[in-house]
């Protein structure tokens, strides 16, 4: 196994010991082989931390379009009962590095915007939840086309 794959590696556990294979080792060249072996170590948790940050934060988006469209259904409405937790939402989902509605949504007709935010709870709350960040990200970016083309026609 090389650390190419180091995908793998991580989800063994595993420790890198061919030092100047790894993607971080420029980093830390110059240091013993131990203290390389725990930054190596530390880098990989960090890395694996943030991705279940992320991919918690994707069951999250997900739960909130079953709320979402649990309201839509009872024919409640979902955009003025779910405010604060979209609000909170797209903030989260900006600090992820992810695109995000802003408040203008909440200026749209509702029903366009209720499918809007629907789609892209969906979309890109998958695609997070699953572990796919890159693909998640392309998913916000075409929601975004599709906001920005909503606010153009208000």
């Amino acid at each position: 196994m090389t650390w190419g794959d180091h995908s793998y590696a991580t989800h063994l556990g595993l420790v890198p010991l061919d030092i100047h294979r790894h993607p971080h080792s420029h980093t830390h060249r110059r240091c013993d082989g131990c203290r390389c072996l725990w930054v190596d170590w530390l880098l990989l948790k960090l890395d694996r931390s943030r991705a279940d940050r992320r991919k918690n934060f994707g069951h999250e988006m997900v739960n909130l379009h079953f709320a979402f469209n649990a309201l839509r259904s009872q024919g409640r409405d979902p955009m003025r009962a779910k405010k604060q937790e979209l609000k909170s939402c797209f903030v989260s989902a900006k600090k992820f590095g992810v695109w995000a509605p802003d408040d203008q949504v909440f200026n749209l007709d509702p029903d366009i915007a209720e499918n809007l935010i629907a789609k892209y709870l969906s979309n890109v709350g998958t695609k997070l939840k699953d572990g796919h960040f890159g693909k998640a990200k392309q998913a916000a970016e075409k929601s975004k086309a599709a906001f920005t083309a909503a606010y153009a026609g208000r």
